[in-house]
C-alpha cells in the first residue's frame, strides 16, 4: 500500500514567490500614498491680508449752516453732497457761470487765445449805463471800443460786469434771448434740474437753482483751462474800466483758487467756492463748496466763510497713507513655513475712508501650489487710486513647501 504525499517545492521556488508578494504589495500601497498626497501637493497654502482699506472709520462731521443752502461736490471722489433743506432760490451773479459755459460751448478759446472781438455800438453803452443806474456790477465801456472774448470773459468772471454778460450773448449767439435759451437748455442737458434763467446776469429773482447743481456747474466749467486761469486772478484790467478787484474775497487764502460769488436783496449772499487739496504727493484735486441765501455783512463775506468751513469740514476727514519700502500687506504659506508679502517701494496716498469710491487696491497672483517659494518673487501688486502707481509686492522670506506628512493631516 502506497501513500500520497504533496508535491515538495524548492526553496529557490519559495523566495521568488515571497518576492513577488513583497512588490505587489508595495505596489498597492505606494498606489494608496500617491492617491492621498497628490491632491494635496495642489493646494495651494493659506494667504492672511495683513492690510486691508475699508470705511470702517468715524464718519465726517460736514458743516451745515443752519438756515442757507449749501452742497459739496468733489469730482475725484465721486461726492456730490447737499445740506437737507438745499432748494431752488434766487443765485444772484452766479448766474454767469451759465453765461460763461454757453459762451465756450459755442466760441471754445484756449489758453493764450483772445477768441472773436465786438465792437461796443451805442445800444451796448446805453446797457450799461442802465447796469449802472440799477446798481448792478458792471465794467465802463466806451463807444467804438473793440473787446476780445478773452477780455469779456475775465471781467464777467472776476468783477462780475452784467454789461460784459450781454456783450458775450451778442458775441457768441447775436442775441441775449438766444443765449437765454441756450442756458435754460443747457441746464436741463445737465441734469440742473433746480435751475431756470430769465436773464443773463442773475438781478433778476427769477434766476434761481440749488446749491448741489450750483456746484456740479462750477466743476463742470471749471474743466476749461481758460476758465481756471481766469477765476485765479485777484484782479483784471480793462481797457476802459482800467484794474478792477475780485469779488471773491477768499481768493488765494486757504488754497481757495475761485470760483464767483453774487449778492442781492432777493438772493442774500452766494458764493461757490473752489479749494485745491492733496489727493496724493504729487496730485492734487480740487473739492467745490456752495452756499446760497447768506445774510449779515456785506452777504458776500459770510457766504464764502460758510462755504469755506463746510469744505474744511469735509477735507478734516482725510487719512493719509504712508507704506514704507518693506510694509507688509499679506502673509503666505503653510504651517511651519510663511513668506510675508511686502511693498518693494514707498507709496503714499491720501484717501477719505467715509467716501470709498476711491481707494487702494491689490492684486495678488498666489505662488504655484506645491514648489518653493523664493525670497524676492513678485506675488502681486498694490495700485494707488488716483496716480494709479503699481508698486510690485515681493516675498520677504523663502517659503518651502510642506513636506509630504503634513500634507495628510
Amino acid at each position: 500500500m502506497s501513500l500520497w504525499r504533496p508535491p515538495s517545492h524548492s526553496p529557490r521556488r519559495g523566495f521568488w514567490a515571497r518576492l513577488s508578494g513583497f512588490l505587489v504589495g508595495s505596489g498597492l500601497s505606494s498606489a494608496l500614498v500617491g492617491a492621498m498626497v497628490v491632491p494635496l501637493a495642489g493646494q495651494p497654502g493659506q494667504l492672511q491680508m495683513l492690510r486691508t482699506f475699508s470705511t470702517a472709520s468715524p464718519a465726517t462731521v460736514l458743516h451745515w449752516t443752519p438756515g442757507v443752502e449749501s452742497a459739496l461736490v468733489i469730482p475725484s471722489l465721486s461726492v456730490a453732497l447737499d445740506s437737507p433743506d438745499d432748494h431752488a432760490v434766487p443765485i444772484a451773479s452766479l448766474t454767469k457761470l451759465m453765461t460763461a459755459l454757453v459762451v465756450l460751448e459755442r466760441l471754445p478759446l484756449a489758453l493764450g487765445e483772445t477768441g472773436p472781438c465786438l465792437t461796443v455800438t451805442a445800444s451796448d453803452v446805453a446797457l450799461e449805463q442802465h447796469d449802472v443806474l440799477t446798481d448792478q456790477s458792471n465794467a465802463a465801456i466806451a463807444l467804438g471800443e473793440r473787446l476780445c472774448e478773452s477780455t469779456l470773459l475775465a471781467g464777467l468772471l472776476i468783477h462780475s460786469a452784467s454789461d460784459y454778460a450781454t456783450l458775450l450773448a451778442r458775441l457768441a449767439y447775436g442775441s441775449s434771448a438766444l443765449t437765454l435759451a441756450h442756458m435754460n437748455a443747457l441746464a436741463h442737458v445737465l441734469g440742473l434740474r433746480a435751475t431756470h434763467y430769465v436773464d443773463l446776469s442773475g438781478f433778476d429773482p427769477g434766476d434761481v437753482s440749488s446749491a448741489l447743481d450750483q456746484g456740479r456747474l462750477a466743476s463742470i466749467l471749471m474743466t476749461y483751462p481758460v476758465v481756471r486761469s481766469i477765476v485765479d486772478q485777484p484782479t483784471v484790467t480793462l481797457p476802459v474800466a482800467g484794474t478792477l478787484g475780485t469779488y471773491q474775497p477768499l481768493l488765494g487764502t486757504n488754497h481757495v483758487i475761485g470760483v464767483k460769488s453774487g449778492r442781492t436783496s432777493a438772493a442774500g449772499g452766494t458764493d461757490v467756492l473752489a479749494m485745491e487739496f492733496p489727493l496724493s504727493p504729487s496730485v492734487t484735486s480740487v473739492a467745490y463748496s456752495v452756499v446760497l441765501g447768506a445774510q449779515g455783512g456785506d452777504l458776500i463775506t459770510p457766504a464764502a466763510l460758510d462755504a469755506l468751513h463746510l469744505v474744511q469740514s469735509a477735507l478734516s476727514g482725510v487719512r493719509q497713507v504712508r507704506l514704507p519700502t518693506g510694509s507688509p500687506i499679506a502673509r503666505f504659506g503653510w504651517p511651519g513655513s510663511t513668506t510675508t508679502f511686502v511693498t518693494s517701494a514707498p507709496l503714499s496716498f491720501n484717501y477719505w475712508p467715509q467716501w470709498s469710491t476711491s481707494r487702494p487696491g491689490f492684486g495678488l497672483a498666489l505662488p504655484a501650489p506645491g514648489r518653493p517659494v523664493k525670497p524676492g518673487e513678485v506675488v502681486g501688486e498694490v495700485v494707488e487710486p488716483f496716480t494709479h502707481t503699481h508698486v510690485p509686492l515681493v516675498t520677504s522670506v523663502a517659503a518651502a513647501p510642506p513636506p509630504w506628512w503634513q500634507r495628510l493631516r
